[in-house]
């Protein structure tokens, strides 16, 4: 929340400090950064013995292939087009 409420303040709605843009490809990183980060340290907080059996969702989704492509990556080829 900290770093949110001083994205306000010093952003363009606030005191205009900060002129970003989301062209900018220095924020596109940081951005793709953070959110590995996030995701890395999130994982890193779930017990194995809780994930152990919950193999169902991953098999799934990889199971089943057409042309040698899992259902999962032609779901993806759909949506980015």
């Amino acid at each position: 929340m900290v770093f949110v409420a001083a994205g306000v303040i010093l952003g363009p709605g606030g005191l205009d400090v900060l002129r970003l843009s989301l062209t900018n490809e220095t924020i596109l990183t940081i951005t793709e950064l953070t959110l590995a980060l996030l995701l890395f340290a999130d994982a890193s907080t779930v017990r194995l013995r809780d994930v152990e059996g919950d193999t169902g969702l991953p098999r799934r989704l990889f199971r089943h292939t057409r042309d040698g492509i899992p259902a999962v990556a032609r779901s993806m080829r759909r949506v980015i087009g």
